[in-house]
């Protein structure tokens, strides 16, 4: 019992004191009372003033200072240095850390403020009021401190008094802008950055559709004139393409070691050529092979005085390579490249088709028109090691350019077939009906040099788009055109017995160029 008591006569003096503080505080935080004349005491209340608010204008009795007062309009507060206010001469008040800056608004605005300030330099109303109003917020529509009262209908809602249908009354056309429905549609392009502009570049498979063009350096020869001696009417260059041929490009990248991988490649497909013909119903078309009907005079039976002649042309272009490529990341992986070594095959083959027909006056049996027809076949076969390498440069997340470059010294097998037919000439006159067949070849060295320039654009984690340039030289290779001057052609026209030299050179001392540009996608599992 005396236990008991004492604890309570430590105890109640305790709570009584608590209770006294609790009292307190509770008159002390209750809302200011108005009721007097005087101006409220603010600070004594507890509640918080903002830093630099000086109170109400005592010779005003309560009323907020008027336009022209040291404080102007309503204050309106900044984060950072207060906003210059020409009329306010004293030190201005100082807001909030991360409260957005406005332009007090006096209401000439016409309602574009929604509260919040007007545009700047673009007037106080009206169309371009409106439009500007967007600027307070940067068109982003939201501040840090909630919606932007500019642009309080949305990002870019300023947009909609332009609208040709309604200015701004909120048509569904109009409307799409503030609601961001274009915008949105735009940002489904915007490339894929998640993977950082130090990304490694890196492929597994790449697809591509290749469009090359194909020039040589054997010009046009002629081949067909307009009665003896004549205007030429028909060449080489006739069937010479130049236009830009469809094909494939096909890689595919296997990683074979930190920074290395192995890359197999394909390029070609691409097809190139022409048919060109010319006609004379007088029969008065001679060849290049009588000097144009002036050795003999007249020219040959089969390939002059011909009712038709004509030419064909067909190209075909193929290369496949096997490299190892080692990458390398330059500082702050803004530049990266690589070089590589492998093994390239090339393969460039033409056929050429050269026809005359006459007329029937000549032939074994006279009862059928005299034609010649030449069928020369050339291919260029080239296996050989290459050298090369590529460089980056990281232009943004998800958006890479680059060229490359190789070399290759390529040991080309060329060969060289042909196929005479002609139903007048040969040995004694007796005709050859079935054909004469012969197959010639030479080796040498082919060099080739590759350049590209390359730029990819990333738009999701595992597919990115590709734009290619190409260009491809080849030098010491042989043409299909050159075999017009081969012997065998010249042999048999000639009405001289089909023999030749066991061996005939093959012209393999020209050059071929394919350039163009490809379209593809990338890749990355």
């Amino acid at each position: 019992m005396l236990r008991t008591k004492l604890s309570l006569s430590r105890i109640l003096p305790n709570v009584a004191a608590c209770c006294a503080m609790m009292v307190s505080t509770a008159v002390v935080a209750a809302p200011p009372s108005n009721s007097g004349a005087g101006e409220p005491d603010y600070e004594a209340s507890g509640f918080i003033v903002p830093a630099g608010y000086a109170g109400l204008n005592p010779a005003a009795a309560g009323q907020p200072i008027p336009p022209g007062a040291p404080y102007g309009a309503t204050p309106m507060y900044e984060a950072g240095p207060a906003y210059p206010n020409p009329s306010y001469s004293g030190p201005a008040p100082v807001a909030p850390a991360g409260y957005a800056a406005s332009v007090p608004c006096d209401g000439s605005c016409g309602g574009g403020c929604g509260g919040g300030g007007c545009p700047l330099g673009l007037g106080r109303g009206g169309l371009l009021g409106r439009l500007g109003s967007c600027l307070d917020c940067g068109g982003c529509g939201m501040t840090v401190m909630g919606p932007c009262h500019g642009c309080a209908g949305g990002r870019l809602s300023g947009l909609r008094h332009l609208c040709l249908f309604c200015q701004g009354s909120g048509c569904g056309v109009c409307q799409s802008f503030g609601r961001g429905h274009l915008l949105g549609a735009l940002a489904a392009l915007a490339p894929y950055t998640e993977a950082g502009l130090g990304a490694q570049r890196w492929y597994d498979i790449s697809a591509e559709v290749l469009l090359l063009s194909l020039d040589t350096d054997r010009g046009s020869r002629p081949v067909t004139s307009l009665g003896p001696a004549g205007p030429i009417v028909l060449s080489t260059g006739d069937v010479l393409n130049d236009d830009l041929e469809a094909g494939m490009r096909l890689s595919a990248a296997f990683i074979c070691g930190a920074g290395g991988n192995v890359e197999v490649t394909y390029m070609g497909l691409n097809e190139f050529g022409d048919t060109a013909s010319v006609s004379d119903p007088g029969g008065n078309l001679f060849s290049y092979i009588s000097e144009f009907g002036t050795e003999p005079v007249g020219g040959f039976d089969d390939t002059d005085r011909s009712l038709f002649q004509g030419l064909g042309l067909e190209s075909r272009f193929h290369s496949g390579e096997v490299n190892y490529r080692r990458r390398w990341v330059g500082p702050y992986s803004r530049f990266q490249g690589s070089w590589l070594a492998g093994i390239r095959y090339v393969d460039f083959d033409e056929d050429l088709l050269y026809r005359t027909e006459g007329l029937n006056n000549d032939t074994v049996e006279a009862d059928d028109l005299r034609f010649f027809q030449g069928n020369f076949k050339t291919r260029n076969a080239m296996t050989g090691f290459q050298l090369g390498g590529d460089l980056w440069w990281n232009v943004y997340p998800g958006i890479n350019v680059g060229m490359g470059l190789k070399g290759a010294a390529l040991g080309n097998r060329s060969t060289l077939e042909t196929n005479l037919e002609s139903n007048s000439i040969g040995p004694g006159g007796v005709a050859f009906p079935l054909g004469y067949t012969s197959r010639d070849a030479d080796s040498g060295t082919a060099w080739l040099t590759e350049f590209n320039a390359t730029a990819i654009y990333r738009f999701a984690y595992s597919w990115s788009f590709r734009t290619s340039y190409y260009v491809v030289n080849v030098d010491n290779v042989a043409l299909g055109t050159t075999a017009l001057d081969s012997p065998e052609l010249i042999l048999a026209v000639g009405n001289n017995p089909m023999t030749t030299p066991e061996s005939i050179p093959v012209n393999n001392n020209d050059e071929f160029t394919v350039q163009g540009v490809s379209f593809g996608v990338e890749y990355l599992w």
